[in-house]
């Protein structure tokens, strides 16, 4: 978890100096307020890496034995576009969480928080 929250922390700094793109999250409703799906795309030019998040929510898929929310990660080749990796993001996503409020916890928290 240490190297994810090093990544994560990386990632923001990343952010805040201006060099990613990663515009808000788009999200339609098919069905209304059940049923959600987001795109998330970024790019990290230093890192010269571009990928898109996808997820999909509906709640009554816990009556069916499946995950509430579902999703994936695209990861493009920056020079062609063509789609190199695509992988579940359910990891991805708990990792990134979890990191992010460490991160939070560093600066924001209490002196003699730990993480």
């Amino acid at each position: 978890m240490a190297e994810v929250i090093k990544a994560v922390e990386e990632g923001f700094r990343r952010n805040g100096m201006g060099e990613t793109q990663m515009p808000p999250k788009t999200a339609i409703k098919p069905r209304g307020g059940e049923t959600f799906l987001h795109a998330m795309p970024a790019y990290v030019g230093q890192l010269d890496i571009a990928a898109i998040k996808w997820v999909g929510g509906n709640d009554d898929n816990r009556k069916r034995g499946l995950p509430s929310i579902s999703g994936l990660i695209i990861l493009n080749d920056p020079e062609t576009m063509f789609p190199i990796c695509i992988m579940d993001a359910s990891w991805v996503t708990a990792m990134r969480t979890g990191a992010a409020n460490a991160v939070a916890m560093k600066y924001l928290g209490p002196e003699r928080a730990e993480t």
